[in-house]
């Protein structure tokens, strides 16, 4: 699952005057990259010069006056998180209602804080109803799941009204798995330059390396834990 964020972008002083001079940008590159992309296509020199995002393709929600620079560096931890995870982090942020590039970052760098359960392919491809998917993915890791079936009387059990009860008491539903509804992320814990310094000397590498992040990440959350 290869989380492609693609925007296009426009100097927005320019725009302002008439001149029309857009052009999508996949991010996830480096921020020098990102740097030359937007000097030499757009004619903006600087990080304080003004952008518009007039259009996004993501899998989140974007603000048409959203930090590049931010989001581009939500793009190179999105992409280099295992598939699972990304899908643990934009469940998250989904039921949490979450689109500010730097919280998204902050989520992924304490996802394994967040507690979660993942919907089985089974269910993913043949239930549609969230609470029904819901349902079926508690009695199926349940100790009445496991009786029920010893003595064949799955059949008669309800799944929808099951994972209504659990989505109104316990349970947000994503659509990839669910989230506890008490579990909360501090989304403001690390800055734009703390994320950066992270990435920069957690690995000995490129963090656009999805294996060298992987890597790191395992080690970064480790750590965090052991100084907590």
């Amino acid at each position: 699952m290869r989380n492609v964020i693609e925007v296009y972008v426009e100097n927005l002083k320019k725009y302002n005057q008439g001149i029309l001079n857009g052009r999508w940008i996949t991010l996830g590159i480096a921020e020098e990259s990102l740097q030359k992309i937007l000097k030499e296509h757009l004619g903006i020199a600087d990080y304080n010069s003004a952008i518009a995002i007039f259009d996004y393709h993501a899998d989140f929600e974007i603000d048409e006056h959203e930090n590049i620079y931010h989001l581009n560096q939500t793009a190179k931890l999105l992409n280099c998180l295992l598939d699972e995870d990304c899908k643990k982090v934009l469940d998250y942020c989904k039921v949490r209602e979450i689109t500010a590039a730097l919280e998204i970052s902050n989520v992924c760098l304490q996802l394994e804080d967040i507690i979660y359960g993942y919907f089985s392919n089974w269910v993913d491809q043949n239930i549609k109803d969230p609470d029904e998917k819901l349902g079926h993915a508690l009695f199926d890791n349940s100790k009445l799941g496991v009786y029920m079936r010893q003595n064949k009387m799955e059949s008669y059990f309800d799944y929808k009204a099951y994972g209504r009860d659990a989505s109104i008491s316990s349970y947000d539903i994503g659509d990839y798995g669910y989230v506890y509804k008490k579990d909360s992320i501090n989304t403001k814990k690390y800055t734009y330059e703390e994320i950066d310094e992270i990435m920069k000397n957690g690995s000995g590498k490129y963090m656009g390396k999805c294996e060298c992040t992987v890597k790191f990440l395992k080690n970064f959350f480790y750590f965090h834990k052991m100084s907590m």
